[in-house]
């Protein structure tokens, strides 16, 4: 993800919203900038697919508002081969 091409009340409004969450609340101003900076906002509809499970992920993901279900995929095998018939 890029994060160029911001404008200075883009990237005030980005560590404002940064600033909220407690992870990046306490971190110096140039820190959270630097995030702010390199950071892309992007808007996720109710059931759209992010990621699926076993994709590589090389962005980390900030939830700023709403909620988000993780839910892992579930493949069903068979343990052995089926008993076979009396």
């Amino acid at each position: 993800m890029s994060g160029s091409n911001k404008t200075p009340a883009q990237l005030e409004s980005m560590i404002s919203d940064l600033k909220t969450i407690s992870i990046f609340g306490d971190l110096p101003e140039q820190d959270v900038a630097w995030l702010a900076e390199h950071m892309d906002e992007i808007r996720v509809k109710a059931g759209e697919v992010l990621a699926r499970q076993g994709d590589p992920l090389d962005y980390l993901v900030v939830l700023l508002e709403g909620e988000m279900h993780i839910e892992p995929e579930i493949t069903v095998r068979p343990c052995s081969s089926p008993a076979p018939d009396k």
